[in-house]
């Protein structure tokens, strides 16, 4: 009987072992998704000269800087992980501003830096534009427009080949969204309160481009730059 409940056990012993000598049981723990975005920086800052913009990757890492911008200028398209990320502005060698902006995942999106008058306004705001894996739009391409003058009233933008009035009462800091139209040139003009023309943008359009315009500078010295998104 002791002889049978040995052979019994020893032979339980080792299917118990031959189970675990063909498992596959991983060395180490599984690795977290890398969720990352893609976001240009653009400079519409009117009351601030050339700045280094820096972020923090990580919570508690050291910044990283993505670029040296002046007036009007932008970055390409950055890889930055997705999430809560700190940016800041430094002049001089010293942090003049800071804010901490949500990236999405898989986000292609546009961070502008803005003017302000008071300093409890914010410096920065985020305009998405679409998630890197959607589709582009078919059969037409599509502009955008955004109003970064601060001392101005609502614009409104006009499509100069038929006076169609395509945005109105475009405020600061704020997006007309993407405007859809068919493939072909275009001049946009942009008409103030006044009913006067203060500036324009001449746009050869074609399908699935996406182009963003910025109205850039003061009332009275105005700047339209536009901006090609998704370059092909």
């Amino acid at each position: 009987m002791k002889q049978k409940l040995f052979f019994c056990l020893n032979s339980l012993c080792l299917i118990i072992f031959g189970f675990y000598g063909c498992a596959d049981v991983p060395s180490s723990a599984p690795e977290f998704p890398d969720f990352r975005t893609q976001t240009r920086i653009i400079h519409a800052a009117s009351d601030l000269g050339e700045v280094d913009v820096i972020v923090q990757p990580t919570v508690g890492a050291d910044f990283t800087s993505l670029g040296s911008l002046s007036f009007q200028g932008n970055t390409d398209y950055l890889d930055i992980p997705a999430g809560n990320r700190v940016f800041a502005l430094r002049s001089g060698g010293t942090i003049i501003d800071s804010s901490s902006i949500a990236l999405e995942s898989d986000g292609k999106l546009t961070l502008l830096l803005l003017p302000k008058a008071k300093a409890n306004e914010p410096r920065f705001k985020l305009f998405k534009e679409r998630r890197i894996f959607d589709p582009l739009p078919v059969m037409v391409g599509q502009v955008r427009f955004i109003n970064a003058v601060m001392n101005a009233e609502g614009f409104n933008v006009v499509n100069a080949s038929d006076s169609s009035n395509v945005a109105k009462s475009l405020n600061f800091a704020t997006s007309s969204g993407y405007l859809s139209f068919q493939a072909g040139s275009f001049t946009f003009n942009i008409v103030n309160s006044n009913e006067e023309t203060v500036g324009s943008a001449q746009i050869s359009l074609s399908e699935g481009q996406r182009f963003t315009v910025v109205i850039f500078g003061d009332i009275n010295n105005l700047t339209v730059k536009v901006f090609q998104d998704d370059p092909l």
